[in-house]
């Protein structure tokens, strides 16, 4: 997970919480229950931190991930349509038009074609 991530990116380079609000403006309590997984946090606040510790937005174990929910959400009949639609469009946008984006929009082209 991503959050494990920036904890082991900040242990890596001897970092702290504090440096990196510091670096981000973004509350220490905020960052502090991210961190540690108590709670979600802003994808404004993702990004910023990620651009901090340099950090890629959607690693290879993440592509994999996301490739394998997105399957699950195409393939299951009770899944809505316009929201599979939606999410595949946002990672495409955070992707860059990455293979398997493009292979799963070729292997469902009958819901990219429907408009809704």
């Amino acid at each position: 997970m991503i959050r494990n991530k920036i904890n082991q990116t900040l242990k890596e380079r001897s970092k702290t919480q504090t440096w990196l609000h510091e670096q981000t403006g973004i509350r220490k309590a905020s960052l502090s229950d991210f961190l540690s997984g108590k709670t979600g946090i802003e994808f404004k606040s993702l990004e910023l931190i990620l651009s901090t510790l340099d950090i890629p937005l959607v690693t290879i174990s993440d592509k994999v991930t996301i490739r394998t929910i997105l399957r699950k959400l195409f393939d299951n009949r009770n899944t809505n349509k316009r929201e599979c639609k939606s999410i595949i469009n946002m990672y495409e946008t955070f992707a860059l038009g990455e293979y398997f984006i493009i292979e799963i929009k070729n292997d469902y082209q009958d819901v990219f074609k429907e408009e809704y």
